[in-house]
């Protein structure tokens, strides 16, 4: 009996130290989570940080806020703002977590929720009324023991009517996944659903939006590697009882790492649509981009530029703001015009390489299952003479010389019913110079282009021969050019 009790003092005297051990981690694990979020680049004005954490044995109390300091604490007029914007959490230890959600195994898990208290009573009371006493922003996460980190963030439903108009939303939840210790994948998962709003202007719902935003890697800690998948619908825009606008869309996009260079597309697709303000009517249609051959390194470049920018014109914003650091400035115009000068250079010099860059585009249009209208482009980056230029000499460049960097072909194909009336005329025109195609019920044209040298459905043509066709189809106006009374009186009666 005695060696029983012993056995249970051991086990419960090591479960004790183990949650003491591990809630001394978790402490460790949630400030440094919040000491690597960045608010404002390059800057400490605005931080997150661990104001209190109040350490148990079995869970812990804590409160992140935003604080406000430096320049920007001086502009708020001696107004304190220290503590107004907190999340309170409530971190529950492990190894054997015994949190609201039952028990677990695992570091810790935590319950977050924004803090109201702090905020003005009118405030404070209208954030009351619309979450119906609830916490306006509530979140839960959970950490493994290998790492690993399952988190989500919520928004309370909302259901509020006013003089003004009405809001509605039954579910906004961010659901954050994160596999391992290291900070790739990152996994996050969004649901929208039952959002409406009405006002006098005009009525806007949506009936769901799902998806997902994946980070697979980062490039040098700089560029994100990502997929995309995101799902909507019954999105509807209503004017004066019409609608104006109205769809379910499929939004995919990708970025892939192929060594040197860096690969992607992106897709849209919209069906179910009503959209009777459009040119071209239709029921259905997909937007899509491809793109190749970026250079890797250029766009890693480009993006630590792009930081730096950021990060002075901060400095600058707030400088100019506060009425302090004026003697700087002048060094920061400096440095932004030397940023600058970096950024054109890397783009005209690195980011695509000669024969291999390629973007392409496509659009399609169809109402009623028959297609009304379709665009395919692809052009592939040449350079000149196979080199890339500075930028300067870019700039420099003639449009024969322009021309002479792309090789580019387009394909163009629309229905009949599409075409404005009074252009049916003029396409008949270019019909009779070969510049475009009328099959059944179709017009179609496709076009190669490289250098002076264009292939215009199969025809071979210089670009000089293009411009006289187009100048004899549309001549210039004879006589004089009209005053500026003449031009003023046919505008009345055009209106």
């Amino acid at each position: 009996m005695k060696g029983l009790l012993a056995l249970v003092l051991v086990l419960v005297l090591g479960w004790l130290g183990a949650t003491w051990y591990v809630g001394m981690r978790a402490e460790e694990l949630v400030r440094s989570e919040v000491a690597n979020l960045e608010l404002l680049p390059g800057r400490d004005d605005i931080v997150l940080d661990v104001v209190r954490y109040d350490r148990g044995l079995f869970s812990s109390q804590a409160d992140t806020c935003l604080v406000i300091q430096g320049d920007l604490a001086a502009m708020a007029g001696g107004m304190d703002l220290a503590g107004a914007l907190c999340m309170t959490s409530t971190i529950f230890h492990g190894p054997l977590i015994l949190s609201e959600d039952g028990v677990s195994l695992g570091l810790a898990a935590t319950r977050d929720a924004f803090d109201t208290s702090t905020l003005p009573p009118q405030g404070k009371a209208m954030l009351d009324e619309i979450f119906k006493g609830r916490s306006p922003l509530e979140g839960k996460s959970y950490y493994g023991f290998d790492g690993s980190l399952a988190a989500t963030l919520e928004i309370p439903p909302v259901d509020v009517e006013s003089p003004m108009g009405n809001l509605q939303l039954k579910q906004f939840t961010v659901d954050m996944v994160r596999p391992s210790a290291s900070p790739y994948p990152l996994n996050s998962y969004f649901t929208v659903k039952g959002f409406h709003t009405e006002t006098p202007k005009g009525t806007v719902s949506l009936d769901s939006l799902t998806g997902s935003m994946d980070v697979v890697a980062m490039l040098d800690d700089e560029v994100p590697l990502t997929n995309a998948n995101f799902t909507s619908k019954g999105f509807r825009y209503v004017q004066n009882e019409l609608t104006l606008l109205a769809f379910d869309a499929i939004l995919q996009a990708n970025s892939q790492d192929k060594g040197a260079v860096l690969n992607g597309s992106t897709g849209i697709w919209l069906d179910n649509m009503q959209a009777p303000l459009l040119p071209v009517p239709m029921d259905s249609a997909y937007i899509g981009m491809d793109f190749e051959g970026i250079d890797k390194a250029a766009l890693v470049r480009l993006n630590r530029i792009s930081r730096e920018l950021d990060e002075v014109q901060t400095a600058m914003a707030l400088s100019a703001m506060s009425g302090e650091g004026s003697g700087d400035i002048n060094q920061q115009i400096d440095r932004l015009q030397s940023l600058m000068d970096d950024m054109m250079s890397v783009l005209s010099e690195k980011l695509l390489k000669p024969g291999d860059s390629t973007i392409s585009m496509k659009m399609l249009a169809d109402l009623d299952g028959k297609r009304q209208f379709s665009f395919d482009s692809k052009a592939r980056y040449l350079g000149l003479e196979g080199k890339n230029l500075p930028f300067q000499e870019f700039m420099l460049l003639d449009e024969q010389q322009l021309n002479a960097m792309l090789d580019m072909t387009v394909h163009l194909d629309v229905a009949d019913a599409v075409i404005p009336p009074p252009l049916v005329e003029t396409l008949h025109a270019y019909e009779e110079q070969g510049l475009i195609l009328h099959e059944g019920e179709r017009w179609r044209g496709d076009i190669n282009a490289r250098g002076e040298t264009l292939l215009i459905n199969g025809q071979a043509m210089t670009v000089t021969e293009v411009k006289a066709l187009l100048d004899q189809l549309h001549p210039a106006p004879e006589g004089d050019a009209l005053s500026m009374d003449e031009e003023a009186l046919m505008e009345m009666e055009i209106d």
